[in-house]
């Protein structure tokens, strides 16, 4: 599940996001959004559900990237690569 945290748990999150929908055989886009949005909670699931509503109905798969990414773009700070050590 994720809620918050630094952007390398959110990166975390979503690399076992892709393993279960290969594992499980996930195919349909609607059925990816499912399982995203069962484990995403509080401020996540809004930032997914906000994107989903923004693009209308879950029904490709360039869709659920453009959630990914947007739920990415909300998790890490802004320039974050310019704030690297």
């Amino acid at each position: 599940f994720f809620r918050s945290g630094s952007c390398e748990d959110l990166l975390k999150w979503k690399k076992g996001l892709l393993r279960v929908i290969e594992g499980q055989n996930v195919k349909k886009s609607q059925d990816k959004f499912s399982l995203a949005r069962r484990l995403l909670e509080g401020e996540s699931l809004l930032v997914c559900e906000a994107a989903t509503a923004k693009l209308g109905p879950p029904s490709m798969d360039e869709k659920f990237e453009t959630v990914l990414k947007e739920l990415i773009a909300y998790v890490f700070p802004v320039q974050a690569l310019q704030m690297q050590k």
